[in-house]
């Protein structure tokens, strides 16, 4: 798990002794993880990857890392730009996303 730690984005892992062992041979079903850091296809509602969705999260992760500041704050206006583009390929995705100018 990974946790920052106030509005300084130190990043803290922990609690590795509880986490879940996943199978990720077969779909997920319904979103789970923190609001802001969720892949679009866990908001779809399809059955999606759980390995994928961590790799979206984790680059969540690494922005906010970079750039020094909470980038992912307007959780619900990403999300709502994310389900109305959504499309399995996902090409209109990523226009979407760059408008919000995060």
């Amino acid at each position: 798990s990974v946790e920052f730690d106030g509005d300084e984005c130190n990043v803290k892992l922990f609690n590795f002794e509880h986490a879940l062992a996943i199978d990720d041979s077969g779909p997920t079903l319904g979103p789970r993880g923190t609001q802001g850091f969720l892949a679009p296809e866990m908001l779809s509602g399809e059955p999606c990857s759980l390995l994928k969705a961590d790799v979206w999260s984790l680059g969540c992760v690494l922005v906010e890392m970079l750039l020094d500041h909470k980038q992912f704050n307007r959780w619900m206006e990403v999300y709502t730009r994310m389900l109305e583009t959504y499309d399995s390929d996902q090409s209109a995705l990523f226009e979407a996303v760059e408008d919000l100018n995060l």
